[in-house]
């Protein structure tokens, strides 16, 4: 959703606005997707594209290790995929890190594989990190593992790694890696391990996981003349296939921080404790939906709450074509599998039930953008009310660029969930600013 800025740093190609927990359809892949070089399904032969399903036809619906397989596969037969990884990262003095690592494909680019990887620890400094393209990737399996490198800086990598276990099974283990320098020629050196206890969520809807990211008049007026005004009810009562509307999304919402060391400047960085937040997804676009999507301004909130075993994610977007799309899904250890494996959501928030409300203090990008510090997240329902406040660990968490900005770190969570207290915390991205 952020332009794709390339400067070159010490002879190393460095990729500004990399990451974005954009995540899926609202990654900053979005934004490249608009460019003018763009090849659209009618110009690219045998582009495959998301759509919702209740069957089992495609091979990720039909059991764990197909998923896995479909987790750690390359899919260039669509126009992105990726891996987004956010996370806390608690060192030994008790302190803090946000930090993030994510690999992602686009096929509109030259060099269509990008990665970046950073950490920020004080409000002062802002992210340590750093990130390149190149036109493919390194893969392995047996374990599986995929390596982002540059031929322009020799010997600086990004990984991500299915240590064991099944990619999107409960007590897989995950290594993060990484040997890269900065913007001011310094290196960064990450080495994370994570476990997964909780396994893969179904972000979206059906037995593909497909999630919407725009409507059309007709669907949002069908969805509310419906008594529960979900897009699931919607989804079940029409079977709308809802072709190239969204993207296949899963997460991976509540993986346990085992241990990490961060190496920066010659100073290190350790640790055994925190949360991590997976996103995968992967999308194709036409030209309807780019145009659906244009203008489009997001805040996206990654609950976790891990005293009771629970995420939310929560998005709330809007786009000057196709209107707001609130959207809340609440997952826990109760909630039931599909055939895959994958957790489905154990409640799901109407589109007018929904409200992200940003209030109190603001900090000020050094590029004139102000951020919200605090937001309240509404969720009404009968049986399952919401209400929460978010509080941001710290100011400085944003990207920032000469032409703007796109803010996202972590924030504290308090508040009350179907009549119980809960504290857990979030990563939040925010972007304010329309295509």
């Amino acid at each position: 959703m952020k332009k794709t800025e390339v400067l070159l740093v010490q002879g190393q190609r460095i990729v500004y606005g990399f990451f974005s927990v954009i995540f899926f359809a609202f990654s900053f892949f979005f934004l490249s997707s608009c460019k003018d070089d763009v090849t659209t399904p009618s110009t690219t032969p045998g582009i495959q594209y998301p759509f919702y399903s209740e069957d089992y036809s495609l091979p990720q619906t039909q059991g764990p290790q197909q998923l896995s397989d479909y987790l750690t596969g390359p899919h260039t037969d669509y126009h992105q995929y990726g891996w987004n990884i956010c996370a806390s990262l608690v060192d030994s003095t008790n302190a803090t890190l946000a930090f993030f690592i994510a690999i992602e494909y686009n096929a509109s680019e030259k060099e269509p594989y990008r990665g970046g990887v950073g950490f920020g620890k004080t409000e002062e400094d802002g992210y340590k990190w750093s990130g390149f393209t190149n036109t493919s990737v390194q893969t392995t399996s047996n374990p599986w593992s995929v390596t982002l490198t540059t031929p322009l800086f020799p010997g600086s990598f990004i990984t991500i790694q299915l240590a064991s276990g099944l990619m999107g099974s409960s007590n897989a283990v995950y290594k993060l890696t990484a040997d890269v320098y900065d913007f001011n020629g310094k290196n960064l050196k990450v080495d994370v391990r994570l476990r997964d206890q909780f396994g893969a969520m179904n972000q979206g809807y059906g037995t593909t996981s497909f999630y919407p990211h725009y409507l059309t008049s007709v669907q949002r007026n069908s969805i509310m003349a419906l008594p529960e005004k979900t897009i699931g009810a919607y989804l079940t009562a029409s079977g709308d296939r809802m072709s190239f509307q969204g993207a296949y999304y899963y997460a991976l919402p509540l993986m346990d921080v085992e241990q990490f060391n961060i190496e920066y400047d010659g100073s290190a960085i350790h640790g055994s404790s925190g949360k991590s937040w997976m996103d995968y997804f992967v999308k194709s676009y036409n030209e309807e939906s780019l145009v659906m999507q244009k203008g489009a301004k997001w805040n996206w909130i990654a609950i976790q709450l891990p005293e009771i075993n629970s995420a939310i994610n929560v998005l709330d977007i809007s786009s000057t074509v196709s209107g707001p799309l609130p959207y809340a899904r609440l997952f826990n250890m109760n909630s039931e599998r599909t055939k895959n494996g994958a957790r489905k959501a154990v409640h799901s928030w109407g589109v007018d039930e929904i409200t992200v409300e940003p209030f109190g203090e603001e900090w000020v990008t050094s590029t004139g953008q102000k951020y919200s510090m605090q937001y309240r997240v509404r969720l009404q329902s009968s049986t399952m009310p919401g209400d929460f406040t978010v509080t941001m660990l710290r100011k400085n968490q944003a990207v920032v660029l000469p032409e703007g900005s796109n803010y996202q770190g972590l924030g504290i969570v308090d508040g009350v969930l179907g009549g119980k207290a809960v504290h857990g915390q979030c990563w939040v991205e925010v972007q304010p600013v329309g295509l």
